[in-house]
Parts: structure tokens; C-alpha cells; sequence
């Protein structure tokens, strides 16, 4: 199985490397890193934003591998939160695309 990644991000390609090893169907997958554009701000500053980034990576890197079987996309962006310090927080969306549907992780 081969699974194409939407960043080059060392940090977020060992993440998904590592949850791909604890699923038995996946562990053998072998993974492509893709430096692909989110087609959002370099800061995402919504939940919309923060996932459609997420999305876009995933598709974007599932179109430039040519026979993978799954892509991620990771995103992390900044939510309004009420009582907080700064008022934001930090989030990651993860979207796992398969061609067809796209699924969606926080």
C-alpha cells in the first residue's frame, strides 16, 4: 500500500509514519512526502480554514503521487476561544483522502 504525505514537514510526516505502524493493514504501507500548497493563508485563523487545508493537502499530494492508495493532509491553525489568554488556541485537522471520500481527524 502506498500513502502519499502533503508536507515536507519532518515533524508531521514522522507523526503519520508512526500511526501508519500501529494499524496491522497500514504498517507495511510505504509513505511519500509531497510538497504541496494548502490554498490557505500560511496561518490558518478559523476552523473552516484550518480544515480546508487540511483537505486540500490531502488531495493535492493524493494527485501528485501516481498509484497511492491514501493521502494526509495536516493543518494546524489558530481557533477563536473565548476566556483564554490570547483568546485563540491551537489546532490540527488531519484529512486522510482515498480518491473519493475524505475523512476528517482534530
Amino acid at each position: 500500500m502506498k500513502i502519499a504525505i502533503g508536507t515536507k514537514n519532518k515533524v508531521k510526516v514522522m507523526a503519520v509514519e508512526e500511526t501508519l505502524r500501529d494499524y496491522p493493514h497500514l504498517a507495511e504501507s510505504e509513505s511519500d512526502a509531497h510538497a504541496v500548497d494548502s490554498g490557505v493563508g500560511g496561518q490558518p485563523l478559523s476552523m473552516e480554514e484550518t480544515v480546508r487545508g487540511a483537505i486540500n493537502r490531502a488531495k493535492n499530494a493524493f494527485n501528485e503521487c501516481t498509484d497511492c492508495d491514501y493521502s494526509f493532509g495536516i493543518e494546524s491553525g489558530l481557533i477563536e476561544v473565548p476566556y483564554t489568554k490570547s483568546g485563540y488556541m491551537d489546532v490540527c485537522m488531519v484529512a486522510i483522502y482515498d480518491g473519493s471520500n475524505t475523512h476528517l481527524g482534530m
